[in-house]
């Protein structure tokens, strides 16, 4: 499974995400959009999802946080 988190370094839920995968031993690719709104904006247009965290398993969009937990529990 290869996990892609777009984040924000003051974003309570992408910390709390990071915890997440990190106690379940899940390697992450993370890519941190605080400086780079362009970035952030690619996201925002390829998926719709407007906040962070952005989550991608496979190069396929997931969703936010709530998303992730709920797909982990189906998928794991």
């Amino acid at each position: 499974m290869k996990v892609t988190i777009y984040t924000k370094f003051y974003c309570p839920f992408c910390r709390s995400l990071k915890k997440f995968l990190k106690q379940k031993g899940v390697s992450f690719n993370e890519i941190e959009v605080s400086d780079k709104p362009e970035l952030h904006k690619g996201v925002v247009r390829k998926t719709g999802h407007k906040t962070v965290p952005a989550v991608f398993v496979n190069e396929k969009f997931i969703g936010g946080s709530e998303d992730f937990y709920e797909w982990y529990s189906q998928n794991s």
